[in-house]
């Protein structure tokens, strides 16, 4: 039976991870947040939206009230929600959501 799986990260690492995926007869759908590796995303056409961020920022939002409601403890996402609603509330919202990246770099230190 396959299965269609959805892998963000074709570098040197998910790339062939994705690959023996596909050896193992299921259909994969490939996703990077950098440009390169995938032709189609969004990372090399200047990240233009497939998914965009006020929309990555929304569903975040509404999975901490989920995860709130039900009193699931998940520490991670509070935080994404708090990370992407100021990506989209900045120049993030019309971009597509892997343009995140852009900001974790400019906010980032280099050495």
């Amino acid at each position: 039976m396959s299965n269609r799986i959805a892998f963000i990260g074709l570098g040197h690492m998910g790339g062939p991870m994705a690959a023996n995926l596909v050896t193992a007869g299921h259909t994969v759908i490939g996703y990077d947040l950098v440009p390169g590796p995938v032709p189609t995303s969004p990372a090399n056409h200047n990240y233009q939206p497939g998914f965009a961020g006020a929309l990555m920022a929304k569903d975040l939002g509404l999975a901490v009230n989920a995860l709130e409601a039900t009193g699931v403890a998940a520490e991670l996402a509070p935080l994404a929600a708090q990370i992407y609603r100021r990506y989209a509330d900045a120049d993030g919202g019309g971009r597509d959501f892997s343009g995140i990246i852009t900001e974790i770099r400019a906010n980032s230190k280099h050495t």
